[in-house]
């Protein structure tokens, strides 16, 4: 489903706001987290993007989480 998206979607990025139990599953689809992990009204997400076709140079992340950096 996310090939698919990814064929029809002509964007550079997308963003998600990931639950503490989707971390591992959008880490596996090549999502980075962009922030620690926050609390908002109850509710614990991290920020995280997917970025295709470009190179990240410098970029920075939150690491404590195993991101990647590519270069």
């Amino acid at each position: 489903m996310f090939d698919h998206l990814l064929e029809n979607y002509k964007g550079n990025f997308i963003t998600v706001n990931s639950s503490p139990y989707g971390l591992g599953f959008y880490k596996k689809l090549g999502f980075v987290p962009t922030e620690e992990e926050k609390t908002i009204n109850g509710i614990r997400f991290t920020p995280m993007i997917y970025r295709r076709n470009t190179r990240m140079k410098d970029y920075i992340a939150y690491c404590g989480l195993d991101c990647e950096i590519w270069d």
